[in-house]
């Protein structure tokens, strides 16, 4: 349905951040905001947002690290699956019997 390395990208990070408004950190405890857990996605929401900023305005014009749109929907992509996984990781962690 989206063809397309530009839109593919701009889905893409609409997804994200609708992972971070109904994910595990909004619902955070009082106090629990300074969380290692929730520091690590803090920075890989900022990453994420990061490459957005820096790649949305940009049409053709090469950047440093990402040069084309498919690079940059892989760098997104890696940054979605590893808040996936920490937030699998926590709840694993979180409701195992041990």
């Amino acid at each position: 349905m989206i063809s397309g390395d530009r839109p593919v990208f701009i889905a893409l990070a609409i997804i994200n951040f609708v992972m971070c408004l109904v994910g595990p950190v909004p619902w955070t405890k009082p106090g629990g905001w300074l969380a290692p857990f929730n520091i690590a996605l803090y920075t890989l929401g900022f990453f994420a947002l990061l490459l957005v900023i820096v790649v949305i305005p940009v049409k053709t014009a090469p950047l440093p690290l990402v040069s084309t749109y498919r690079t940059a929907y892989i760098i997104l992509l890696i940054i979605i699956f590893a808040k996936w996984a920490l937030v699998s990781v926590k709840y694993i962690i979180s409701v195992s019997p041990l």
